[in-house]
């Protein structure tokens, strides 16, 4: 369940001349809701819904729940970058997608 208030946004960083994509890049996500304040704030690598494939570690948020990091987002080995991969933001070091954020790439 998502709730309204939250944001996730997922954007590649600069540094690429050419400006091509590449999957295996970082880029910088940024995350903010007001219930994620001075919470830790972890971000997971999922396929399928329920399958982790990774996990990083976004830092502890401020008092408007804004956090960023520079990451990478995409699965390093195995699963695959299909359309079923999705990063996912919640509060704490485990996985719970009932109070996570989303986003496809």
């Amino acid at each position: 369940m998502i709730v309204a208030g939250y944001g996730l946004a997922i954007t590649h960083v600069d540094g690429n001349p050419n400006g091509t994509y590449r999957p295996d890049g970082k880029v910088r996500v940024v995350v903010s809701g007001a219930t994620f304040a001075h919470k830790t704030l972890y971000g997971f690598i999922v396929k399928g819904g329920r399958k982790v494939l990774g996990r990083f570690k976004l830092g502890v948020a401020d008092a408007c729940g804004y956090a960023q990091t520079k990451a990478v987002v995409h699965p390093v080995r195995g699963g695959g970058a299909g359309p079923t991969v999705r990063t996912y933001v919640n509060a704490g070091p485990t996985f719970d997608k009932a109070h996570a954020v989303k986003s496809s790439f």
